[in-house]
């Protein structure tokens, strides 16, 4: 697959209100807590897919992509 790691601008930001910054934290655990669809970089150079353990549960157990749809849903309740 080709990746566009050349020819890319990146642009950062700060986030000055606390409501964005709180939501921003919120996605930020989401993505670091998901033990479902998660790659690690070993020291060998290969990768490795995190498991969740059998107690898991929220990202962890299901995943970044459907737990940000449930709380997407819920918000909009």
């Amino acid at each position: 697959m080709y990746r566009n790691l050349s020819k890319r601008v990146e642009v950062v930001t700060p986030i000055l209100a606390p409501e964005l910054k709180q939501k921003l934290w919120e996605v930020l655990d989401i993505c670091l807590r998901d033990r479902r669809q998660a790659w690690v970089l070993g020291e060998d150079g290969a990768y490795s897919q995190l498991r969740p353990d059998g107690a898991a549960s929220g990202p962890e157990a299901i995943g970044t992509h459907a737990t940000l749809m449930a709380l997407a849903a819920h918000r909009s309740e």
